[in-house]
């Protein structure tokens, strides 16, 4: 004689919140599989990526000769990367001041949007000027009375050297071996072109001043 299982009320409960269980991870992975890299990218950023900044000291032996700086802004929508160096080096008897700042424009996505870039020293001042448009890179140069500017084709659009780091963590390619090829845009000097990037193992970075903190709060050197 064969039985036909008939389960409780409570059995039918659990299978089905088992069914359910199960279905909502096949939607998910089915999910993440169709994600492409830019949708990852936007998604992660602006869940992780917060608005801040760190400074830091720069010596010759035990002489303070500068300090640099990197900071994150968040935009609606994007993203701001402000870095910094100021260098005091010496011209003759006098100590000459040279400065050199990087302002990069992400969108969503982190892709690069705009990129300023000047440096000054003794008085003089250069000024480069990047925006990107898909593919093309536009940039114009200023310095004193000259001027300049020029356009340039990527066979994939261009990607700030500053959103790198971000692209890559965010993006899951910090895994041992992987490599990948990226055009990258530096600030000054302005340089672009074909890149390629390897993560190698995990390791560990020591400053030997960094215990250290100046007089002035907001400089760690």
């Amino acid at each position: 004689m064969i039985e036909i299982y008939r389960p409780s009320l409570r059995a039918a409960g659990a299978i089905a919140v088992l069914l359910a269980w199960l279905g909502s991870l096949a939607w998910l992975g089915v999910r993440q599989l169709g994600r492409t890299e830019a949708s990852t990218l936007s998604a992660e950023a602006t869940l992780r990526l917060a608005p801040g900044a760190v400074w830091f000291g720069l010596y010759a032996g035990s002489t303070q000769v500068g300090n640099a700086s990197i900071s994150l802004d968040t935009l609606s929508p994007g993203y701001q990367v402000n870095e910094s160096v100021v260098l005091m080096t010496r011209n003759g008897e006098n100590l000459v001041r040279g400065t050199r700042a990087t302002e990069t424009w992400l969108g969503a996505t982190l892709n690069l949007e705009r990129l300023h870039s000047r440096y000054s020293r003794e008085g003089r001042r250069a000024d480069w000027a990047i925006n990107v448009f898909g593919d093309t890179v536009t940039a114009h140069f200023t310095s004193g009375s000259r001027r300049a500017q020029g356009q340039s084709h990527f066979d994939d659009p261009p990607t700030a050297a500053s959103a790198i780091p971000y692209r890559l963590a965010l993006g899951g390619g910090l895994a041992e071996g992987r490599t990948r090829t990226v055009t990258l845009i530096d600030g000054w000097p302005i340089a672009g072109g074909s890149t390629v990037l390897t993560v190698g193992r995990d390791s560990v970075i020591r400053f030997a001043d960094s215990s250290r903190e100046d007089h002035n709060p907001e400089h760690l050197i």
